[in-house]
């Protein structure tokens, strides 16, 4: 079994954690998207590694998905603003 990923745009090295201290390999996926109204998106999401191999992304025993989620405007903007969004294991301060 194999698996590509990557985040060519934030990152240029490969992180992989171990989350909730379970002994499942796991990997934050990093999404950039520029293209919405002049707004800028970085998203976080939280995939672990199965026993098949196989990276699964991650949600709660509620089917909630956990993500990280900051919007701000793009660099040409004057006023910058930021909206920051979280569902994370631990609370992101």
């Amino acid at each position: 079994m194999k698996n590509f990923f990557g985040t060519f745009r934030t990152e240029n090295k490969l992180e992989l954690f171990d989350f909730n201290n379970n002994d499942k390999i796991d990997y934050v996926f990093k999404t950039y998207i520029d293209d919405v109204a002049e707004e800028i998106v970085n998203l976080y999401e939280l995939y672990s590694m199965g026993i098949n191999g196989k990276f699964n992304f991650q949600v709660d025993n509620q089917n909630k998905p956990y993500f990280i989620k900051r919007t701000f405007n793009s660099e040409t903007d004057k006023e910058i603003k930021e909206k920051f969004e979280q569902y994370w294991i631990t609370k992101i301060k």
